[in-house]
């Protein structure tokens, strides 16, 4: 694979974040993977108790990450595991943990252009509140622009928090990545 360019959009997390910043800060950066709302068997119902136990159970690995002293962390913005966990960040920032920081790593230009009007309005909000948004891409969607953000979010981090069913997918591919680079897993097993 070639060598990722990344675009730091708008944040700042107070020091600077360039590809030299991040073998220092991999040790306190976790990121999320996991599949997208059509994969479950809930889709999009945003009370269904499947989705109420994955939010737990993701909730629950959040804050073992911040126990062992994590405190960035990374989603790629996506539909799904990618959204419900930033939004717990955003929450575990707001209620408990100030020092937290969220930071969104998109893979190309307008990856909500087709998403529902809220996930779009979820998605703003999203980037309202993260403190660092980067692109791996300054473009729409193209092939590979997934694998690119994904590899950006294994090579960032020392921890994957995975929501995974074990079969074949984006998120299995970025758990194969995860455990080549010696990443330490959390897996929920859906």
């Amino acid at each position: 694979m070639s060598e990722i360019l990344f675009f730091r959009e708008y944040g700042d997390f107070g020091y600077t974040t360039g590809v030299d910043d991040w073998e220092a800060l991999k040790p306190i950066t976790c990121a999320f993977t996991g599949h997208r709302p059509k994969y479950f068997s809930f889709k999009f119902s945003e009370n269904a108790e499947g989705l109420l136990k994955i939010r737990k159970k993701i909730d629950e690995e959040i804050e073992k990450a911040i126990q062992d002293d994590y405190s960035i962390f990374l989603s790629g913005g996506a539909l799904g595991v990618d959204t419900w966990a930033a939004l717990s960040v955003l929450e575990f920032r707001e209620k408990h943990y100030p020092f937290i920081r969220l930071e969104l790593v998109l893979p190309c230009l307008g990856q909500e252009s087709r998403w529902s009007k809220k996930a779009k309005e979820t998605y703003a909000h999203l980037l309202d509140n993260a403190d660092l948004v980067t692109r791996t891409a300054r473009k729409p969607y193209f092939d590979g622009c997934m694998k690119l953000r994904n590899d950006l979010l294994v090579r960032r981090s020392s921890r994957l928090i995975a929501v995974w069913n074990g079969k074949p997918s984006g998120t299995g591919q970025t758990v194969g990545m995860a455990e080549r680079q010696g990443l330490t897993l959390n897996i929920i097993d859906v």
